[in-house]
């Protein structure tokens, strides 16, 4: 019998975008066989937590350029708590540009301090529609994709490591 590999999706939200993007993640994730999810708050994450987990996906908006406080602390905890063989990436939603600038932040702290987990970047960004949202809708189906494609990096990392 085959074991189902666990992603959690963690996000931290101001207007609940990003929040509703951790579940549209979470739903192209779970199209997937073999994939389940856990979407959360980053704010509840302790150990117990991350260790059922073979894949992390980790959200924010961005505010001021940049992402969020909550966002950066969630990171900084889960690589305390340990992201070692772990896949690992980022999302977040954002207004001007063309893509976050919270991002990208978040996957430059990501490659700086999970030095053993495959860090997936560039991660996925959402555009909204104004401070408060919604999330535009072309970004949806976009989730998925991201979502089944993150998906198929734990399978096939996972499966790798059971190989060796």
């Amino acid at each position: 019998m085959k074991t189902m590999k666990k992603v959690l999706v963690l996000y931290d939200t101001q207007f609940g975008n990003t929040r509703k993007l951790a579940l549209e993640l979470a739903i192209g994730v779970q199209q997937h066989a073999g994939v389940t999810t856990k979407v959360a708050n980053g704010n509840g994450l302790d150990t117990e937590d991350l260790s059922k987990y073979e894949g992390v996906l980790f959200g924010g908006p961005t505010r001021a350029f940049r992402a969020t406080r909550g966002a950066m602390t969630t990171i900084e905890r889960a690589a305390e708590i340990g992201l070692d063989g772990k896949v690992v990436s980022t999302f977040g939603t954002y207004m001007m540009g063309e893509q976050s600038r919270g991002v990208k932040g978040m996957d430059k702290k990501l490659r700086k301090i999970a030095r053993h987990a495959k860090v997936i970047s560039p991660g996925f960004s959402a555009k909204v529609e104004g401070v408060r949202g919604p999330i535009v809708a072309e970004e949806i189906p976009r989730a998925h994709e991201f979502g089944k494609a993150f998906a198929a990096e734990v399978l096939q990392l996972t499966s790798q490591t059971v190989m060796h």
